[in-house]
């Protein structure tokens, strides 16, 4: 009884490990006519809170990006009210709401509030469960030319129209 216990504990343990480190999948973006979209550049900031989780970036429901500490993506989306999200591994996505107009860029950053794996008493062990990490999203003045290329630009895909 106590070694099905244990193997039970070590499958929760490890499946719950398993799944805090999945990130959401990437489809590409709509590809938009030369000079009728908008941009949108996410910067993800460096911070020591959720240093080693991926950043997951995406429009409208649909992931378009992962990003890791000091990594921006940069996007050509078609104009119109749109919604941002980011989100880590498992946490809820954050979401921004986006007006984008032709020809313009709009810059965020995303800044984790860290909530990491911790121990919780419970019948006299221990358990890990995984609280996730949430970003906030904020709006930025763009980055200059000098601060991006400190930083590693992440690529994005687009679909054949």
């Amino acid at each position: 009884m106590k070694r099905n216990l244990r193997r039970l504990f070590s499958l929760l343990v490890v499946s719950q490990l398993l799944a805090s480190c999945s990130s959401m999948p990437l489809f590409p973006l709509p590809r938009t006519e030369a000079g009728q979209g908008a941009q949108v550049l996410v910067y993800r900031s460096p911070a020591f809170a959720a240093g080693g989780v991926s950043l997951t970036v995406g429009v409208d429901g649909k992931a378009f990006a992962h990003l890791s500490q000091s990594e921006y993506v940069i996007a050509d989306l078609a104009p119109g009210e749109r919604s941002l999200f980011v989100r880590a591994r498992t946490g809820i996505p954050t979401t921004y709401p986006l007006s984008l107009v032709r020809g313009q860029r709009a810059c965020l950053e995303a800044s984790p509030e860290g909530r990491d794996i911790f121990a919780q008493a419970f019948s006299g062990g221990a358990v890990l469960r995984s609280e996730g990490y949430a970003f906030y999203i904020v709006p930025i003045t763009c980055p200059t030319a000098d601060r991006l290329g400190q930083l590693t630009r992440v690529s994005v895909s687009y679909s054949a129209n």
